[in-house]
């Protein structure tokens, strides 16, 4: 939304216009496979993402917008509670330091957002995500406390490895066991999901998502995961806390999120 429009409407029309842009998702059928969901969509232009992306970041980072999600500059101020009172949480027991993991995590959302509740803190908020957007990052980007990473592992070699963030990531993976598989051998001591679409039970469903125009034009796969296997494979944490997240679903199904710590002195 225009910081023209943003500045000729009324500040409880505007908030709620943006409030409306959270709407609107469509998520349809129940596919067999990766490649079926991947036929049934029409996909997305990388690039033309990663352009809005960029253009919502400088507005945060010029001091125009306060925040970016999704590819929207948003131009009032908005706190993630649940996710920040388990990252200050986090910090208090890790005598005020925070080292964070932020898998997917684009050009910096979460932290962005967020940043003005870490200036008492030591903190180290690294993103993974892929390589146009660590390119673009590395080039472009200088934020305090903010690096950037092509691969977990990579991470794991310069920050500690205290706490894995996962918002609204898992889903949009072919595999996403095989992934968080991969991102558990590097024993985080917390792990945070948030915004993870959920299907009570054994079964992760799959669906293909539709992206209200307004915001992008795309379509593409997107799991429902299973709870129960999701709570299953974090079997070496304990689960702190488990929450849903305001969606607006079309499927009747909710989007959670979830707070583990891992068990000490136990790594099968």
């Amino acid at each position: 939304m225009s910081s023209l429009l943003k500045n000729s409407l009324p500040p409880f029309v505007y908030n709620k216009l943006q409030a409306l842009r959270k709407k609107g998702n469509i998520w349809k059928g129940d596919y067999p496979g990766w490649e079926q969901a991947i036929a049934d969509s029409d996909g997305y232009d990388e690039a033309s993402i990663l352009n809005k992306i960029i253009l919502s970041v400088k507005e945060v980072i010029d001091g125009k917008a306060v925040f970016e999600r999704d590819s929207v500059a948003f131009y009032h101020k908005e706190v993630n509670h649940a996710v920040l009172a388990f990252l200050l949480h986090i910090a208090i027991e890790n005598e005020n330091e925070l080292s964070v993991c932020d898998f997917g995590g684009s050009l910096g959302s979460t932290f962005l957002q967020h940043r003005i509740w870490f200036n008492k803190i030591k903190i180290a908020w690294g993103i993974v995500e892929q390589e146009h957007f660590i390119n673009y990052a590395l080039k472009n980007l200088t934020v305090e406390h903010l690096n950037f990473y092509n691969t977990a592992g990579e991470f794991a070699e310069k920050q500690e490895t205290q706490t894995l963030l996962l918002s609204s990531v898992l889903s949009y993976l072919p595999n996403p066991f095989e992934v968080l598989d991969q991102l558990l051998s590097l024993n985080f001591k917390y792990i945070i999901l948030d915004k993870t679409p959920v299907n009570p039970g054994p079964k992760s469903r799959l669906t293909v998502q539709l992206v209200p125009p307004e915001i992008y034009k795309a379509s593409y796969p997107c799991w429902f995961i299973s709870d129960e296997k999701l709570k299953n494979a974090l079997h070496n944490y304990q689960l702190i806390d488990e929450f849903e997240v305001p969606m607006d679903c079309n499927l009747n199904l909710p989007h959670k999120g979830y707070f583990f710590k891992r068990i000490e002195n136990r790594h099968d």
